[in-house]
């Protein structure tokens, strides 16, 4: 089939860089059930796979052209139902501003990178909030037993207590690029900033748990995020903003 006939699925092919969550290697699989084939990029004309199937097979010569049109009808007619189930997110892929894309919170921290894919001014100050926290959480007398933690104990403890939040406290399902890049951790700096934000989430009594789930999944999953925290938490102006923001609201 002409590649131009399906080319729309594009929009779903894994970006070189962007985080390949679970959830959506979980979609990659039902449409690789669906459109088996869909990442071929070779083309092969009809007229030319009918001929070879003609040498082949000639028993079946007679039917051969019959066959192959009445198939790549069916899956004409199934791509195009496909195409407009999903003409909102083809929609929404094609909106960008001088040559970037703004996505929703979950995809844009999830995506971020710098580049192609931007942060909208709220979604910065959601970062510069996190590091905020993070701050205060370093300084804040009535978390003395949480920072023994972080600041007595090795990297390979940092490491065991943030599996112990990720599976036990927080149910979150990460990648095996996420869980290798926290093994291949080697600044203890960093890895006390995720294991704070882990542990600021469960014992805040006011944590949106859908917001700041999203947001814990895309801090681990792109690694841009977190150096976009740490960077924020020693950006005097940044924190600043952040608590003239807190001061009029």
């Amino acid at each position: 089939m002409p590649p131009e006939k399906f080319s729309f699925m594009d929009v779903f092919g894994k970006v070189p860089g962007h985080p390949h969550i679970v959830e959506r290697q979980l979609g990659t699989a039902m449409l690789d059930m669906m459109f088996t084939g869909r990442e071929i990029k070779t083309y092969i004309p009809v007229e030319e796979v009918a001929k070879k199937f003609k040498t082949h097979f000639p028993e079946l010569s007679s039917n051969i052209d019959t066959l192959l049109q009445g198939e790549l009808e069916r899956i004409e007619q199934k791509l195009s139902l496909f195409h407009f189930r999903i003409a909102h997110v083809l929609q929404l892929a094609e909106q960008n501003t001088d040559g970037k894309t703004y996505m929703a919170d979950e995809d844009a921290f999830l995506y971020y990178d710098g580049d192609s894919v931007a942060l909208t001014e709220a979604q910065e100050l959601k970062i510069k909030m996190v590091a905020y926290a993070i701050n205060r959480f370093f300084t804040d007398v009535n978390a003395d037993l949480f920072k023994k933690v972080l600041y007595m104990q090795p990297i390979e403890y940092l490491k065991r207590a943030f599996a112990g939040y990720v599976y036990e406290k927080q149910n979150l399902v990460l990648t095996e690029e996420a869980w290798q890049r926290v093994v291949e951790i080697d600044d203890i700096h960093v890895m006390r900033v995720i294991l704070a934000k882990l542990i600021i989430d469960d014992i805040s009594e006011t944590d949106d748990h859908n917001v700041e789930s999203d947001f814990r999944k895309a801090m681990l999953e792109n690694k841009k995020i977190i150096e976009k925290i740490i960077a924020y938490m020693d950006d005097e102006q940044a924190m600043n903003e952040v608590e003239s923001f807190i001061d009029k609201n």
